[in-house]
């Protein structure tokens, strides 16, 4: 299965978790990003995901499409393509979580395919 994933090549660092990277250059279109857009309906719904002990370094969120992708950043794309951020495509055997808008997976079993400019 592909997924589809937005992080900043420096870091890997997604959008939301750049803004509180203290390394990261924090803009207010990371902030605006992160007010509309949360984790914690992949938290509540997810055994792994809200159990204590989870490691979130394993874990990532991406999208099932790229027009899952493009619409659910769709007043983000350019401001994000600006700040360097890049579009990511792995290969996955199975997710962690399935929701309405996103996919949860582990890393440790994701093999990066592709880099791409943000469309």
């Amino acid at each position: 299965m592909l997924l589809y994933r937005i992080a900043h090549p420096d870091s890997m660092i997604g959008p939301y978790n750049h803004a509180f990277d203290e390394n990261a250059n924090d803009t207010d279109l990371i902030y605006k990003m992160s007010s509309n857009h949360s984790w914690r309906s992949a938290r509540k719904n997810h055994p792994v995901l809200k159990h204590p002990n989870c490691d979130f370094g394993y874990y990532l969120s991406a999208f099932r499409s790229l027009e899952q992708l493009k619409a659910w950043f769709y007043k983000y794309r350019k401001g994000l393509r600006e700040l360097g951020f890049k579009m990511y495509i792995f290969d996955v055997p199975r997710v962690a979580m399935v929701d309405r808008f996103q996919v949860v997976f582990d890393t440790r079993l994701a093999k990066q395919v592709a880099t791409r400019r943000i469309p």
